[in-house]
């Protein structure tokens, strides 16, 4: 067999722990193209991983061959165990590379997401006194240690999560830890959730969603039910955020944080497109595959901001929304970059507030890319014509601000931009705080 080097073990162990990853995600990963493509070739030529899908939905999954080839390469970080959670992560392939994408998403980012990295469910947090301070917060973030395993040939160290901050699980194991809570009788309306997972923050616990690139179409009551049941003590113990109601939703690019804006912004509208799982027909044991469809449907209903969470933060799963990502786990983060937007747009030394009055002219802070916040800013915008406005955001967040801004473009709205470095500073400033 080939002799593989760190990135066909990086890829397969990505694959192991999230189970379907898309083409333009591992992309993600930091190697040329043409070192991938040559990577990708030689795992499928070895029979350890498989295509799926075509085009966009092009993804890859692990083999038998694959899921063997690891436990034998590290068989207590791969142990069958894990790789049976590895085979019902892969049963729906449409709906798994959504999860696996989103999953992977957040692997890259810095977030525990195998279960030897993070504590096991319920996930315990110790609580922090009230009110707290620097130390206790700086406490509860230094929460990362390495480890490394005395067994196979793997000799890589892994970072471990030592509380449940930082760390992803996936909705498959939380709803069938939620589900045989059978004193619970919302238990079973949380099966309708269609979160991928859930991620602890400092300030937030985020549920995790894939758009989809569309309108994101949910049955509310099976996510309300879903997040009343994460706090309920089967998940979480201990510390918990005082934002037990954010979302975090993943979409190849701006068009469904589009649609989820337009959609509030200018009512119902009949043609939206949204996915829908196909009704199977009568003796055909296929499991059925999801379609594309226009109009209302039975798929539930639209997301709007705030009707089953605050704030929404919606990333691309692309470079851009790899840069701000990591920020989320820090406390605080939103008010730092607000600050350090301030000061770099406008020349105010201390201003956390990402909306307020300079001037004259109303300014809004949108570069964290809460939807919850775009939504008011274009309200505001389209009821008051007469008002100056100022808006600032990321180079790459530019696309999306310019399609919404369009309507209004008669309107006197300056739009700021922040320079290339800016990211890579105001992180950098983070670690520098609370590392």
């Amino acid at each position: 067999m080939t002799n593989f080097s760190d990135i066909h073990y990086s890829i397969l162990g990505l694959l192991a722990e999230c189970g379907c990853v898309s083409r333009t995600t591992l992309d993600l990963m930091d190697y040329t193209t043409n070192y991938m493509n040559r990577s990708l070739h030689a795992l499928i030529d070895a029979s350890l991983i498989r295509i799926y899908g075509k085009g966009q939905g092009k993804h890859y999954a692990l083999t038998a061959d694959g899921r063997n080839h690891l436990t034998a390469h590290n068989p207590i970080r791969f142990r069958k165990e894990f790789m049976a959670l590895n085979r019902k992560l892969t049963e729906h392939h449409d709906r798994a590379m959504l999860c696996g994408d989103a999953a992977a998403m957040l692997s890259f980012a810095g977030y525990a997401v195998h279960p030897d990295d993070k504590p096991p469910l319920p996930a315990h947090t110790p609580t922090l006194p009230h009110p707290p301070d620097y130390q206790h917060w700086k406490s509860l973030c230094r929460n990362l240690t390495m480890h490394t395993y005395p067994a196979g040939e793997d000799d890589r160290e892994y970072g471990k999560r030592l509380t449940a901050i930082g760390s992803y699980y996936d909705s498959v194991l939380l709803k069938n830890l939620l589900l045989a809570d059978g004193n619970n009788k919302d238990s079973q309306g949380a099966r309708y959730s269609r979160a991928c997972g859930v991620l602890m923050t400092p300030d937030y616990l985020l549920r995790v969603f894939h758009s989809r690139d569309v309108a994101i179409k949910l049955k509310i009551t099976g996510e309300k039910n879903f997040t009343k049941l994460l706090t309920t003590g089967l998940v979480y113990s201990g510390y918990l955020p005082t934002g037990l109601d954010g979302l975090l939703v993943f979409g190849n690019g701006f068009s469904a944080a589009r649609l989820v804006i337009e959609h509030n912004l200018n009512g119902d509208r009949k043609d939206l497109p949204y996915y829908v799982r196909k009704k199977g027909k009568a003796g055909n044991k296929k499991k059925p595959e999801y379609e594309l469809l226009k109009g209302t449907g039975e798929g539930g209903e639209l997301l709007r901001p705030g009707d089953i969470g605050n704030p929404i933060f919606y990333l691309p799963l692309n470079s851009g929304g790899l840069e701000l990502l990591p920020l989320f786990q820090f406390p605080g983060w939103a008010d730092v970059l607000h600050r350090g937007i301030n000061r770099q747009a406008f020349g105010i030394a201390d201003q956390p507030m990402w909306c307020f009055n300079l001037d004259g002219r109303m300014v809004y802070v949108l570069a964290s890319l809460n939807l919850t916040d775009i939504d008011h800013t274009l309200r505001m915008i389209k009821t008051k014509p007469a008002q100056p406005f100022a808006i600032a955001c990321l180079e790459w967040q530019l696309p999306l601000f310019s399609d919404l801004l369009m309507p209004f473009k008669e309107q006197d709205i300056v739009v700021k931009v922040m320079p290339r470095d800016f990211m890579e500073k105001m992180t950098a400033n983070l670690y520098d705080i609370w590392r």
